[in-house]
């Protein structure tokens, strides 16, 4: 006899817990809107959400289609502002700066700008070289106009967000919408079967959640998979050093501040500091290590920022919040009938905004293979623990580029330049391209959060030349052919782009007003 899967049981809310359940509960249902699996959330009511802003990647478009919210609804309630990239600040040295956009490289065939990119000595930076809506990131422009339907764009977009509206707009949504069924209690034990699995949830004060299936979202404690079934952490501190990091929330100077349209992240001597502009405030924090810094210097080092960037006066008056991590995650993350997602499963850092996009990737991938019982578990449970481990380690070795290119002095940067730290298959890569270009057999275009154009951005961003192959190569010489014509037309679309794209808060204003056209 089989044990079907029928109700599956969420501990945790916040983001991971509320995007988690919302995407469970909008893909099993009928044509009707009827639940054929049941989903139940708990989460404590002493463990207030994290209202930080957070960067996404352009897949939350697609997530938030699929869950049923208004695009609309979800700009003028979470505050959020459209994201086109990532601006990066004196990474390569003082002075310098580069952006990697979501808009993938001009192409035309098998030939992309990059082969015909002249390197550092160009005169213009890779990304304004080969991507159309490059140059709207410097002029704080949107990514679409008023007249635009929700979710369509004229350039590649994801969001800045307040996570803690975020996580309410969830809430309000899956309970009332998805029929998620909600529960404010402390999870107090778990009752377990002789053959290891969670049988229920036994809460303060008696209640007690039967669920088939367990999902932890926990948080970093990981109160399933790590303290009950005693998953251990995958500790990578020897690769990407930051463990700490000081955010402050900072309101604009005056109603018409400019509201960016990428995610600016400046290089320190010991970290990075991320500037996240919402509608009516910009998140700033500083990621460090406390390995290189103490607390009282980075905690400096970001009031100096917040004075350069507002005044003195502000900077003296913040007051910021310390957060810490240990960069690495889960040995699996789904074992038994229990699967982390979020913080639970792992953390590494904020670089590139990979957390949002990994729940966004676990809860998808889980929907897409939840066995029928639990006895058909173990290849789901595999698929999901190799596709997972493989996403990790490719964001660690992503992440791990932007440094290892670094020519900014001190210790701090000495020790991620050191090729002791380089992951195996970043040594091979920057051996590969030291004489060939970027190409996009490079990373899996379909599986990998980050794809080729992602790292031909940041790779070419810090100065790298594409690879040189000396002998005659066919694809080569239709690249020096066309790229005339290819650069006159990006030429022609970057200008249309930006003349027709209105500034990121004079969009954000007009649909707080009016609302987006519905498709």
């Amino acid at each position: 006899m089989t044990s079907p899967i029928e109700h599956v049981a969420i501990v945790g809310g916040g983001t991971a817990g509320w995007l988690t359940a919302c995407i469970l509960a909008s893909e099993f249902q009928d044509s009707a809107g009827h639940p054929s699996v049941k989903v139940t959330l708990i989460e404590s009511p002493d463990i207030p959400t994290l209202g930080v802003g957070e960067g996404t990647w352009p897949s939350m478009r697609t997530t938030l289609q699929a869950i049923g919210l208004s695009e609309t609804e979800f700009l003028t309630t979470c505050a959020a502002s459209f994201k086109q990239g990532t601006l990066f600040e004196d990474w390569l040295e003082s002075g310098h700066q580069y952006i990697h956009p979501f808009t993938p490289p001009l192409k035309d065939g098998v030939t992309d700008l990059a082969s015909a990119w002249q390197g550092p000595n160009s005169e213009f930076s890779f990304a304004l070289s080969a991507c159309p809506s490059a140059g709207l990131a410097f002029g704080d422009k949107a990514p679409k106009q008023i007249t635009t339907p929700e979710y369509a764009f004229a350039a590649n977009y994801g969001y800045h967000l307040d996570a803690g509206a975020f996580a309410k707009l969830l809430t309000e949504h899956g309970v009332k919408r998805l029929g998620i069924q909600h529960h404010l209690l402390n999870i107090k034990e778990t009752k377990s079967t002789l053959a290891g699995t969670i049988e229920a949830l036994i809460a303060e004060g008696g209640d007690t959640i039967k669920a088939d299936l367990y999902i932890d979202c926990s948080g970093s404690n990981a109160l399933l998979l790590s303290r009950i079934l005693e998953v251990p952490l995958l500790k990578k501190s020897n690769i990407l050093f930051n463990n700490a990091a000081l955010a402050v929330q900072v309101p604009h100077l005056a109603q018409d501040s400019p509201i960016a349209s990428s995610t600016r992240s400046t290089a320190m001597d010991h970290g990075w500091i991320w500037d996240i502009a919402l509608k009516h405030r910009r998140g700033i924090g500083y990621v460090h290590s406390s390995t290189f810094v103490d607390e009282r210097d980075a905690e400096l080092t970001l009031r100096r920022y917040i004075a350069k960037e507002f005044n003195a006066e502000i900077a003296n008056e913040i007051a910021p919040r310390k957060l810490t991590f240990e960069p690495g995650y889960r040995n699996c993350f789904w074992k038994q009938n229990v699967i982390a997602i979020g913080m639970s499963s792992g953390f590494i850092e904020p670089l590139e905004a990979s957390a949002l996009v990994m729940v966004e990737t676990s809860a998808w991938l889980l929907a897409k293979n939840l066995p029928t019982c639990l006895e058909d578990m173990k290849s789901s449970a595999d698929r999901f623990n190799q596709g997972l481990s493989r996403h990790w380690e490719r964001i660690i070795h992503f992440l791990k580029l932007h440094y290892v290119l670094s020519k900014r002095p001190g210790a701090y940067w000495d020790a991620h330049r050191d090729p002791l730290s380089w992951p195996d298959s970043l040594v091979e890569d920057l051996r590969g391209w030291a004489n060939r270009p970027i190409d996009y057999a490079d990373a899996d275009r379909i599986s990998d959060l980050f794809p080729a154009a992602s790292y031909q951005y940041v790779f070419h961003g810090m100065g790298r030349p594409v690879g040189h192959d000396h002998r005659a190569r066919k694809s080569l010489l239709k690249t020096t052919a066309t790229a005339p014509r290819m650069t006159a037309e990006l030429s022609k679309k970057q200008k249309a782009l930006f003349d027709a794209m209105p500034t990121n808060r004079g969009l954000l204003e007009k649909i707080h007003t009016f609302g987006l056209p519905t498709i």
